[in-house]
């Protein structure tokens, strides 16, 4: 038997480390090498203990999540990441799976179901907990025609640094916020913003804001509220 996994878990609240760590160790096979707070605390682990999976559970409806995962995937290639999801409706579902992790795991799944995860994506393979089945078939048997095509031609474009300020964008960030979440400069941010608007054929920040409606990115109801 090789050895165990390495697990980083990257939380909001103590409570939730203290919950993943005691699912995790009781598996012989994974070894949880420390938590981080936020992406600065969880770069520094990675550069200190190199984990071959990040089990992240920061607001990912929020956009910390998407910053974070963003930033490890940058900074360290080869880690895999699970996502736990705080939400199972159709809108968190749909703005989790547009995020760059290779796991997704909600966050009323059996304890299990997070071990299973984190094997799966060490072996390079992805996972979506099943308790999604249902609601993933339905959404998409909704989706029109128009809206296929438009992901296919507009959305399947985007490169994944491109996907994370679109996400951002539609959840109403500036471009300033997402260069100091992203830690990358402003003008990078402008300039992903641009071909961003080109790639989706959409004019300004509303259009794009329409267009990830469409696409069920973002809640429209939520985000004028915000």
């Amino acid at each position: 038997m090789g050895r165990p996994l390495k697990v980083l878990v990257i939380h909001d609240y103590p409570l939730a480390y203290e919950g993943v760590r005691t699912v995790l160790t009781q598996m012989n096979d994974i070894e949880v090498v420390g938590e981080a707070r936020d992406g600065p605390q969880a770069l520094l682990r990675c550069s200190e203990d190199p984990p071959d999976v990040a089990v992240v559970e920061i607001a990912l409806l929020q956009d910390r999540g998407a910053a974070v995962i963003g930033q490890l995937i940058e900074l360290c290639h080869d880690i895999r990441i699970v996502a736990i999801v705080e939400e199972s409706t159709s809108y968190a579902i749909r703005r989790a799976l547009l995020l760059s992790a290779q796991g997704f795991v909600a966050r009323e799944s059996p304890a299990a179901e997070l071990a299973q995860a984190v094997r799966t994506v060490a072996s390079g393979r992805h996972f979506i907990t099943p308790c999604w089945t249902e609601q993933l078939v339905a959404m998409m048997r909704q989706l029109p025609d128009d809206t296929r095509l438009a992901v296919d031609s507009g959305y399947d474009a985007l490169s994944q640094r491109e996907r994370e300020v679109f996400g951002m964008l539609a959840a109403g960030m500036t471009n300033k916020e997402i260069a100091f979440a992203l830690k990358i400069g402003r003008k990078t941010v402008e300039k992903h913003h641009l071909r961003i608007l080109r790639k989706l054929g959409v004019t300004d920040t509303m259009g794009l804001v329409r267009y990830a409606a469409r696409i069920g990115v973002v809640d429209l109801n939520r985000w004028a509220s915000s």
